[in-house]
């Protein structure tokens, strides 16, 4: 493994033409990366005030000429002016020991709408005064796992109990369904076009239709459409076909071609749902295939994978954590190939300086930046700082 073939990791990727705007999840470094000569053509640190990187501030998407950045454990939502290359805050008020964690966001008709989890509220922003101009508590118990917007609604999954609320963009309404009682609980929710699919506990996929309120069970337990490629889930060895596990099968879920694709939290196979038969197959990265006693957890990241983008309704991107690259897989095809994205020399200097030349043992792409600053010392990659960088080259992460 080297530098000219990992890269960072991220909550995910915001297209504008040959461009990726995306957070580093482990440093809360902003970058807008040319994907024509890899190079970042802005990369800086968020002036987010906590000590702890991970996570703070983790998605990002553009709106006209600025780009919005939303935490999950800081108390900001951070926006960065295209324009005049500077931050300006809107500030969370928080309850204590409460995170917001907003991962879920949408544009419409002039508004941002940020759906929080632990506050399990969708907050609505105004960009033109840069403020929170409103905000609609869904539920009061439990949480969100996952939302998606299906036209002029936002649909979100509750975490803990049987239900979806419904929240419509035009009356601002909130209406809860009662989800038909099986016992399970839920992770992740994504939209067909017809019905949605739901992803949990257990080695199963889930297809509600909002109409009849009809729930269908689909086991994963066909040839080749099981999550797991190990015998035991890997939380702490359990059985998820016949009981539910401790930590989600499933983390993210998304709707590609003719598919409706889930992406499992520790196991190796990604299932893949027909849309028309319902029929479940697995796609198999044989790079992926790891047993019981492989390790691919990279500091505070405990996630087999992370679902970074979709687009044009084709193609899936997705972060491997043992490969540190992006996969992306073609729903039409059925295929998969390994990108070769990687910073190029001045994004790696331009990070070096922003981290100060101090680097985190337990991230891979850390350490392969800093053997690079090290191989090109002579050429003045730290500013002739190499001897500051060898009292810090191994530093943990204080989180």
């Amino acid at each position: 493994m080297n530098i000219s073939n990992i890269f960072p990791w991220s909550d995910n990727w915001w297209f504008e033409d040959h461009k990726a705007w995306f957070i580093i999840g482990s440093r809360n470094v902003l970058c807008c990366f040319n994907l024509s000569n890899y190079e970042c053509e802005v990369m800086v640190n968020i002036p987010d005030v906590l000590s702890r990187k991970f996570r703070a501030v983790s998605k990002c998407m553009k709106y006209k000429n600025e780009i919005y950045c939303f935490p999950v454990f800081g108390n900001n939502i951070w926006i960065y002016s295209i324009e005049d290359g500077a931050f300006s805050a809107i500030p969370m008020e928080m309850p204590p020991d409460v995170c917001p964690e907003i991962y879920d966001f949408w544009e419409y008709n002039g508004a941002i709408f940020a759906v929080s989890i632990q506050l399990k509220t969708i907050f609505v922003i105004n960009p033109r005064e840069k403020r929170i101009e409103n905000a609609y508590v869904l539920c009061e118990e439990g949480g969100i796992a996952k939302s998606v917007k299906v036209g002029t609604a936002i649909y979100s999954l509750s975490g803990m109990s049987e239900k979806i609320y419904k929240f419509d963009l035009v009356t601002r309404r909130i209406v809860t369904f009662e989800l038909p009682h099986m016992g399970r609980r839920y992770s992740t929710i994504c939209f067909d076009g017809e019905n949605f699919w739901l992803g949990g506990y257990r080695e199963e996929v889930y297809l509600w239709n909002e109409e009849n309120n009809r729930l269908a069970i689909y086991p994963c337990n066909g040839e080749g459409s099981r999550p797991g490629g190990f015998e035991k889930h890997m939380d702490n060895g359990e059985d998820c076909i016949t009981q539910e596990c401790e930590i989600p099968v499933f983390l993210y879920s998304a709707a590609a071609g003719k598919y409706s694709w889930f992406i499992p939290y520790q196991t190796n196979r990604i299932i893949y749902a027909d849309k028309e038969s319902h029929r479940l197959c697995a796609v198999e990265v044989s790079e992926e295939m790891e047993d019981e006693e492989s390790s691919w957890q990279e500091g505070d990241l405990k996630v087999k994978y992370v679902l970074v983008y979709v687009r044009e309704n084709r193609y899936l991107g997705i972060f491997s954590i043992s490969q540190n690259q992006m996969l992306e897989i073609d729903s039409e095809q059925l295929t998969y190939k390994w990108c070769d994205y990687h910073m190029g020399d001045k994004s790696i200097k331009k990070y070096a300086e922003l981290v100060d030349c101090e680097f985190y043992e337990s991230i891979v792409w850390e350490r392969e930046v800093y053997k690079e600053v090290l191989r090109r010392s002579s050429q003045s990659a730290c500013d002739g700082e190499s001897e500051k960088m060898g009292d810090n080259i191994y530093r943990e992460t204080i989180r």
